[in-house]
C-alpha cells in the first residue's frame, strides 16, 4: 500500500506540470495502477484482518478493478482536445480549445 501511495503522490506531481493532454492521459492510465495497486490490498486487508466486510464485495472490487485495469484505452481519445496557455488578471492558466 505504501507503493500506491508513493506513486499516486508522484503522479500528481506529475499532472501538475503535464504540457499537453496526451502526456495527462498517459499519467492518468499510470493513476489508475497505483491506484490498484493502493486499493486491493487495502480490501482485503478489512476482510481478512477486521472481519467487517463480506467476501463477495471484496471479491467484486478486485474483479473489476482488474477489469478496468486491463482494458484498453482507445488512444484516439487524447488526440482531441488540444490546450493553450491564456492569463487572466496576470495569473497563467491552461485552456482546452
Amino acid at each position: 500500500m505504501a507503493l500506491g501511495s508513493t506513486g499516486n503522490a508522484v503522479i500528481e506531481l506529475l499532472l501538475f506540470h503535464a504540457s499537453s493532454v496526451s502526456a495527462y492521459a498517459s499519467l492518468l492510465q499510470w493513476q489508475v495502477l497505483s491506484v490498484y495497486i493502493l486499493l486491493i490490498p487495502m480490501v482485503w486487508f478489512v476482510y481478512v484482518q477486521l472481519g467487517t466486510a463480506r467476501r463477495w464485495l471484496a471479491g467484486t472490487i478486485s474483479l473489476i478493478w482488474t477489469i478496468a485495469l486491463a482494458s484498453p484505452v482507445p488512444e484516439n481519445l487524447a488526440g482531441r482536445l488540444e490546450i493553450a496557455p491564456k492569463s487572466y488578471s496576470g495569473v497563467a492558466y491552461t485552456w482546452p480549445q
